[in-house]
């Protein structure tokens, strides 16, 4: 599922906005979200699971990126999709 426009929320004194979400498989979405906890920003990409009520909750496989490297793990990102393609 991706996103048209980006969907902001408040979770304990912080701004997350959800950039895009992939499914991962039927249980399992990769959520890509830009949040602002006290005062830092950092773009996370984070599993996110299916509960049985049918709620979708944070799993520990993730990485939070800050602006400093997120450029740099782009660019490998693109490096091993085109590995990938030959």
């Amino acid at each position: 599922m991706s996103y048209a426009a980006s969907l902001q929320f408040y979770v304990n004194q912080g701004v997350i906005t959800i950039i895009s979400e992939i499914q991962k498989n039927t249980k399992e979405v990769v959520r890509i979200s830009v949040e602002d906890y006290k005062g830092h920003k950092f773009v996370d990409c984070r599993v996110y699971w299916q509960d049985e009520a049918g709620d979708w909750k944070p799993s520990k496989k993730g990485i939070a990126l800050n602006d400093e490297c997120l450029d740099e793990v782009i660019e490998g990102l693109q490096k091993a999709s085109k590995a990938l393609e030959g």
